[in-house]
């Protein structure tokens, strides 16, 4: 049995019973792949929100200052990538530009961690020397801004990974400033947007149908979007694992993803793939994965604690009872100091 496909397909899907049956059959990812083949990209022209806040030489010294000293600490996104789409999209003098990457752009600006932030330096005349001034104020400007784009690309009903990587850098200046509530409820959208994109159904590495491209720049191309597509998913499960303490519960269960953790690799598209694969280095070698690697892994920990205390929790709280959670406690503060125990020369965890 086949179903004709056309406008009403897409534009009132949730209306359309031959397609739901198409979406139970083939899944949901697969149809709407198959049924946006053909439709124009959108672009949104400049608007309040993607106004120029910087001048093109601005724009490179911060986001190169962000690829130098922040990206570490989140490694949500390929710097090399977002530079070339910044040079394309901003310093050319582009006339068209697309919300949600609005967004991550002005996200990219305002994150804040650690006390870095993109538009902050330690010393004010680095900022200065652009003559960029009031860098925290122009932060939260940016905060702002990154909010109102994704409203403005309806980022709920239009996924892009674009949308998730801003709402995962958005957690480091929204925590900061009283936001925490809004920042929870877009991390849990960002989680759905991600399945919605299926990139938390990668799949084995060695198993990639990427290797079959005989296009190598295409294949280059795109071994570092599954990279990036990677490392978003797993910014989302840290963030919802390492919350496990504080709040008793998560969202997102192994059992339901199998992406595997992003590879411990140079950010230079030459170093990054070599004769199509994207090159492993072993823990020892910094690269701007390093760091997070290990939050991931101890996010790992924390989660196998919590899922043997769920097998264990009884009906009624006895001193046995208790004592018997406790253990999981202690098994996961040994493999926790196992993990810290091995950590390479370079880390200041250890």
């Amino acid at each position: 049995m086949t179903f004709e496909r056309g406008p009403s397909v897409v534009d009132s899907v949730t209306q359309d019973a031959a397609v739901m049956l198409e979406f139970l059959a083939l899944s949901r990812q697969h149809v709407l792949q198959a049924a946006q083949v053909d439709r124009p990209q959108k672009a949104e022209t400049l608007s309040s929100t993607s106004e120029l806040l910087f001048t093109g030489a601005q724009v490179r010294e911060l986001m190169e200052h962000h690829q130098k000293c922040i990206a570490w600490t989140h490694n949500v996104v390929h710097m090399p990538t977002f530079l070339d789409q910044c040079e394309e999209r901003l310093c050319s003098g582009g006339t068209s530009i697309e919300e949600d990457w609005v967004s991550l752009y002005y996200a990219i600006l305002a994150v804040r961690t650690e006390g870095l932030v993109t538009l902050y330096h330690a010393h004010a005349s680095k900022l200065e020397e652009v003559e960029i001034y009031a860098g925290d104020e122009l932060a939260m400007v940016c905060y702002q801004k990154s909010i109102e784009s994704l409203n403005q690309a309806d980022f709920m009903k239009n996924h892009s990974l674009f949308s998730v990587q801003a709402i995962c850098l958005l957690i480091y200046i929204g925590h900061n400033t009283g936001d925490s509530d809004r920042i929870s409820v877009l991390l849990a959208s960002g989680s759905r947007i991600a399945q919605c994109l299926a990139i938390h159904r990668l799949g084995p590495d060695h198993k990639s149908s990427i290797s079959q491209c005989t296009d190598q720049i295409l294949r280059t191309r795109r071994l570092i979007d599954r990279e990036i597509s990677k490392r978003v998913w797993w910014f989302l499960v840290r963030q919802d694992w390492l919350q496990i303490p504080f709040n008793n519960t998560y969202n997102i269960h192994p059992s339901q993803f199998n992406t595997p953790m992003p590879r411990n690799c140079d950010e230079e598209a030459f170093k990054m793939v070599v004769d199509g694969e994207v090159i492993q280095h072993d823990q020892d070698q910094y690269t701007q994965g390093s760091y997070t690697s290990v939050l991931n892994n101890v996010a790992v920990i924390i989660w196998k604690m919590e899922d043997r205390m769920c097998q264990k929790r009884a009906e009624e709280e006895t001193e046995s009872s208790m004592r018997d959670l406790y253990s999981e406690v202690l098994q996961a503060d040994r493999e926790m100091k196992q993990l810290i125990a091995g950590l390479p020369l370079f880390s200041d965890l250890k």
